[in-house]
C-alpha cells in the first residue's frame, strides 16, 4: 500500500528527526553547563590569586600544575609579567586579547580561540586587579570538555536507543491502528467498483474512519437500490424490444450502428454488428438521403426498399427472382436541446403484404380471365343466333357451346362461393366420426365415368376401416378435385392409385398417378388460385384453376395438410393429411402421453 509506506517513512523520519533534534539540544546545553561552570571556576581561580598580597609566581606555578590550568599576569600595558606554561620572552603584547580587552573595562572577560602560544583550543577568564595594577587571566584547555561530551554521549545514547525502540513499537501500534481499518476501506473500495455491492464494512474506531465506513455502506446500499431499478427498466425495455415483431436500429450521427434488436437481424437476414455503417448492410443512395435531412434538418420520413442481399430497388429485383424482400422503414430523428442526437429506424417486412397484393392482383386478373373467356364465346354464339338464319343442326352445336360455357362460368362461380364460405374465420362446419372406406368408395363411384372416357383405372390400395372426424361433404369433394386432377394430368390406358394409412394421431391419405408431373419451379405455386400448370390441358378438360386452392382450405380447416411429390414426366402423389380426431382431442391425446410417458 503506497500510502501507508509514505506515512510510515513519514512517521520514522519525523521520529529519527526529533530524536536527532533531542541530541543536539541535550549535547548544546550539556556544553553550555559545561561552559559556564567552566566560567564560573575560572572567574573563581583569578579572584583567588587576586586576594594573593604578593603575586608568587611558584606559588602560582604550583596552582596551574595541579588544577591543570595556565596562570598568565599582564601588566597594564600588555606585557606579559608571568605564564605557567610557556616563555614570557617568546611571547607577544596581550593588550589586545579579547579577554583583556574586556577586562580593561571593569568586566569580567572571557574568550574561545586556539592560543598562539599553545596552539590549543582554549577558554581564557581575564580579570582587572586594581590593587596590584595587573591583569590575571586564567586558562583551561578545551579539550576536557570533548572528554566530558564523550562520557556524556555514552551514557545518552542507550537511553536515545530505547526511547526510538520504544518510540518505533508505538509508531507501529499507532500506524496499525490507523491503517487496518483504512486497508479494509479500500478492500471494500475494491469489491465496489468490480461490481460487488454487497460487501460491507464494520469499523468502530477511529471515529472519523467509522463515519466513512458508515459513509460507505450507505453508498452501497444507494447504488445497489439504483442498480437494480436501473437493470429492471433496462430488462423492460429489452423485453419491449425484443417482442417487438418490428426491426429497431439506433444510429448515431455518424450513421454508425449503436443498437439493435433480434426482429432487425431477421428482417435483414445480416451479421449486424455494433458501430457498423448502416450502409454496410443497406446501401440505397434514397435512404441515405434521407438519412441526411434527418441529421441536419431534423425530418422525419418514410421509405419502402425492395431488398436482396447487398442489392435494393430493380437490381434487387432483377436478382433476386421472387426471394426479394420489401421493407417499409420509418426514420425518426432523435432531438434533444435543438441537436440531433441520432436516428431511430424502425423496419417493417412487408413482403407478404406485397406477395398478397400481387396475389390479388393475379386472382382479379384470372376470375377476369376464366369469366371473360366463356362470356365472349357465349356472346359471339348469341349474336350469331341473332344474326343468321342456319340449320337446326347449327343452331343446336350453338346451343351446346352456349350451355358447355354456361356450365364452366357456374363451375367457377360455384368453386368461388365455397372458396369464400371456407375462407370464413367463424366458419365451423358439421364434424362427424366417418368410416373413410365409405368416403374413398363414394369418390371412385363418382370419378369411374370420367376415368373410363381415358380408360384409367383407379385402384384402391391399403385402405383400413378407419374412422376420420370431419365433414364428409367437405372431405369428400377434397378427394375428388385430387382425383379428377390426376385423371386430367394422366395419360390414357394409365393407372390412379389411392391408398389410406395411419399415424398416431393422423390418417394420410395419398393418391398417385403417372401423368406428366410438376416441375420443381412450379410445386410452390399449385395451390395457388387459377394457377394452372399446363393451362390448355387444365382448360379443355373442363377444370376451373381452383381445385387445388379448394383441398388446402378444406385441409387446414380440418386441422391436416396438403402435401405433392412430383417428378416431371414421371407423374404426381398428392399426400392428405387429417387429424383422426378433433383439434381438441388431438391435443389432450398428446398431453396425456407426456404426462403419462414412463
Amino acid at each position: 500500500m503506497k500510502f501507508k509506506r509514505q506515512v510510515s517513512l513519514l512517521l520514522f523520519i519525523t521520529a529519527f528527526l526529533i530524536l536527532f533534534s533531542s541530541l543536539l539540544t541535550s549535547r548544546r546545553v550539556f556544553t553550555n553547563i559545561l561552559t559556564n561552570q567552566e566560567k564560573t571556576d575560572l572567574n573563581n581561580e583569578a579572584l583567588f590569586i587576586d586576594t594573593f598580597e604578593v603575586l608568587d609566581y611558584d606559588i602560582l606555578n604550583n596552582i596551574a600544575s595541579s588544577k591543570n590550568l595556565r596562570i598568565t599576569i599582564v601588566d597594564n600595558i600588555g606585557e606579559v609579567l608571568f605564564d605557567s606554561q610557556q616563555d614570557i620572552s617568546t611571547m607577544d603584547n596581550h593588550l589586545y586579547r579579547d579577554e583583556i580587552k574586556i577586562a580593561k573595562t571593569g568586566e569580567v572577560g572571557y574568550g574561545f580561540r586556539i592560543s598562539k602560544t599553545t596552539n590549543i583550543d582554549t577558554i581564557y577568564c581575564a580579570i582587572y586587579s586594581a590593587e596590584k595594577n595587573v591583569f590575571i587571566r586564567v586558562a583551561s584547555p578545551i579539550s576536557k570538555f570533548s572528554f566530558l561530551n564523550s562520557q556524556f554521549l555514552s551514557a545518552l545514547i542507550p537511553i536515545l536507543i530505547i526511547i526510538s525502540i520504544i518510540l518505533g513499537i508505538a509508531l507501529f501500534f499507532i500506524l496499525r491502528y490507523l491503517f487496518i481499518p483504512i486497508e479494509s476501506l479500500v478492500e471494500v473500495s475494491k469489491n465496489y467498483a468490480q461490481g460487488e455491492l454487497d460487501a460491507r464494512t464494520h469499523i468502530t474506531t477511529p471515529s472519523e474512519i467509522r463515519e466513512l465506513s458508515e459513509t460507505l455502506n450507505i453508498m452501497a446500499q444507494r447504488l445497489q437500490s439504483i442498480i437494480k431499478n436501473l437493470e429492471v427498466e433496462k430488462n423492460e425495455y429489452s423485453l419491449v424490444l425484443e417482442s417487438m415483431q418490428e426491426g429497431v436500429i439506433f444510429l448515431n450521427v455518424k450513421k454508425e450502428i449503436v443498437l439493435c434488436n433480434k426482429a432487425a437481424v431477421s428482417i435483414l437476414e445480416k451479421a449486424i454488428r455494433k458501430n457498423m455503417n448502416v450502409r454496410d448492410i443497406i446501401s440505397d443512395i434514397d435512404l441515405n438521403s434521407k438519412l441526411n435531412s434527418a441529421l441536419s434538418n431534423f425530418e422525419n420520413s418514410q421509405i419502402e426498399l425492395c431488398l436482396y442481399k447487398n442489392y435494393t430497388g430493380e437490381m434487387a429485383l432483377l436478382y433476386a427472382k421472387g426471394k426479394e424482400k420489401h421493407l417499409h422503414i420509418s426514420i425518426n430523428a432523435m432531438v434533444r436541446n435543438n441537436k440531433c442526437e441520432g436516428i431511430l429506424l424502425t423496419l417493417t417486412d412487408v413482403s407478404e403484404l406485397h406477395r398478397l397484393e400481387n396475389i390479388r392482383k393475379d386472382f382479379v386478373s384470372n376470375v377476369s380471365h376464366e369469366l371473360k373467356t366463356p362470356l365472349t364465346s357465349i356472346g359471339g354464339f348469341a349474336e350469331i343466333l341473332l344474326n343468321n338464319k342456319m340449320s337446326k343442326e347449327q343452331a343446336l352445336e350453338f346451343y351446346d357451346d352456349i350451355y358447355t360455357n354456361y356450365k364452366n362460368m357456374k363451375a367457377i362461380i360455384e368453386d368461388l362461393l365455397l372458396l369464400s364460405s371456407l375462407e370464413k374465420e367463424k366458419s365451423q362446419p358439421t364434424m362427424e366420426q366417418i368410416p373413410i372406406v365409405s368416403i374413398i368408395e363414394s369418390v371412385v363411384k363418382t370419378t369411374k365415368p370420367l376415368a373410363k372416357k381415358k380408360n384409367i383405372t383407379i385402384k384402391k390400395d391399403s385402405i383400413k376401416n378407419l374412422d376420420i372426424y370431419c365433414n364428409e361433404g367437405l372431405l369428400r369433394q377434397a378427394i375428388i378435385n385430387l382425383v379428377v386432377n390426376a385423371i386430367n394430368y394422366s395419360p390414357n390406358d394409365s393407372k390412379i392409385e389411392i391408398s389410406v394409412s395411419e399415424k398416431k394421431y393422423e390418417i394420410i391419405i395419398k393418391i398417385k398417378d403417372h401423368g406428366i408431373g410438376i416441375p420443381a419451379s412450379e410445386k410452390h405455386r399449385i395451390f395457388e388460385r387459377f394457377y394452372r400448370v399446363d393451362k390448355n390441358r387444365s382448360r379443355d378438360s373442363g377444370g376451373t384453376g381452383l381445385g387445388l386452392s379448394i383441398v388446402k382450405h378444406i385441409a387446414l380447416l380440418h386441422s391436416g395438410s396438403i402435401e405433392v411429390e412430383s417428378e416431371e414426366n414421371k407423374g404426381s402423389t398428392f399426400i392428405l393429411t387429417l387429424s383422426k380426431t378433433h383439434n381438441v382431442l388431438t391435443s389432450l391425446y398428446k398431453k396425456s402421453d407426456s404426462i403419462y410417458k414412463i
